[in-house]
């Protein structure tokens, strides 16, 4: 049972590095004056609210998925 554990362990160590690595090489968006998912003016960041930013990651990750 130890050997389990430690071999589960072991592996969500390593998909949280993968994680990480993945997240350190994503590019960053640049704060352009407008949101991302819907042009409203913001005077700061990418979205102007977190719903924004929700429906943004959710069409990207769609995006990703079928290419």
């Amino acid at each position: 049972m130890t050997d389990q554990l430690d071999q589960a362990q072991a592996f969500e160590e390593l998909r949280r590095a993968d994680a990480l690595r993945d997240q350190a090489l994503k590019p960053a968006m640049p704060a352009l004056g407008f949101c991302y998912n819907c042009d409203e003016v913001v005077f700061e960041g990418c979205f102007c609210d977190t719903d924004c930013r929700d429906d943004y990651e959710k069409r990207e990750r769609q995006l990703c998925s079928s290419r």
